[in-house]
């Protein structure tokens, strides 16, 4: 018998063009980004990417250092980026990892200097401790609060006009 794939998709638009929404989705700045959200200590300043396939998905943190975050799988700009995401639970003792999944982002035009981001974070299925991953990431304080977050980023930002 085999697990039946879980994920959460979620479709949104964003005030700017692809090229930006790609660029600052991925360039590191990430200010958007919940400070909370955080692997290291530090609270985050950011996510950002290593702008090729192999490439480290990491945070950066208050004092300037990295976390590793995942490793890129495809790296399309401005159109796709695809990533790891191991991930852990944070109750077990030395947060140990529950395993990996991965997420994908697709910027598509939409019309009038907006885009279309299509986000799907998959396999969900693979983690030890699915329950634990479905509350997460379909928690108001999981992907909705990352959108919330990168979409009001974008629409306060002079460029749009």
């Amino acid at each position: 018998m085999t697990t039946p794939e879980l994920s959460y998709r979620r479709p949104f638009i964003v005030r700017a063009t692809p090229e930006r929404a790609f660029e600052e989705y991925t360039a590191g700045r990430g200010g958007w980004w919940p400070h909370d959200h955080q692997l290291g200590k530090l609270p985050v300043l950011g996510i950002g990417f290593d702008p090729r396939v192999g490439g480290e998905w990491y945070e950066r943190a208050i004092d300037g250092s990295r976390v590793k975050r995942g490793d890129v799988l495809v790296w399309e700009p401005p159109h796709r980026v695809v990533v790891t995401w191991p991930l852990v639970d944070p109750a077990a003792p030395g947060a140990a990892e529950i395993g990996s999944t991965e997420f994908e982002l697709r910027f598509l035009p939409h019309g009038e200097g907006t885009t279309r981001v299509e986000l799907e974070h998959r396999h969900l299925e693979r983690t030890s401790r699915a329950d634990l991953v479905m509350g997460a990431v379909f928690s108001p304080y999981g992907w909705d609060l990352v959108v919330h977050n990168f979409t009001a980023y974008l629409a306060s930002e002079p460029w749009f006009g």
